[in-house]
């Protein structure tokens, strides 16, 4: 298959990435003193997220960019799926880190989780669009499908470990 600049931008984007993930998860399930200042609630949430994106989200993110670079459509359309939620994922972690709200809840005043703002004025809209355009076969609904789903897996995973932590 022959590979365009975008195929083989995704591995070199992909490695470092992986690499810090393992070496930030592997510290928070490690090093007791990562979480020791957090709430009993929060150590969990942060030992389960750091056990599934140790476990789960860089095997999907490795896997994904080698497909991805090998030239296959759903190898780069599962790798962006992985990359937005780590795109998500990082609205949500140095709040959680540092126990305090995020800069989001605190600038409006209000106890709001502006992750579940964005969850419901993002991703529940773009799964509807989705849908739609998947019944009228609409050639992109066929691009946004394999994204919006492998988001959709990855959350629900991480939300389900959290669940279990």
């Amino acid at each position: 298959m022959q590979h365009d600049a975008g195929h083989l931008r995704v591995p070199w984007l992909s490695l470092p990435l992986a690499v810090l993930i393992i070496i930030v998860s592997l510290c928070g399930l490690l090093v007791s003193e990562t979480y020791s200042e957090e709430t009993i609630n929060w150590q969990a949430q942060a030992v389960g997220q750091d056990a599934i994106n140790l476990f789960f989200i860089t095997p999907c993110l490795i896997i994904a960019s080698w497909f991805a670079y090998k030239g296959h459509r759903e190898g780069i359309l599962i790798w962006d799926g992985v990359f937005f939620y780590l795109l998500w994922l990082s609205t949500v972690i140095p709040a959680m880190i540092n126990n305090v709200a995020t800069q989001e809840v605190n600038a409006i005043g209000t106890p709001t989780n502006p992750v579940h703002a964005l969850d419901l004025s993002i991703v529940l809209p773009t799964l509807i669009l989705t849908a739609i355009l998947l019944w009228r076969k609409r050639k992109m609904g066929f691009i946004l499908a394999p994204i919006i789903l492998t988001f959709c897996i990855l959350m629900g995973v991480t939300i389900g470990a959290l669940e279990v932590f």
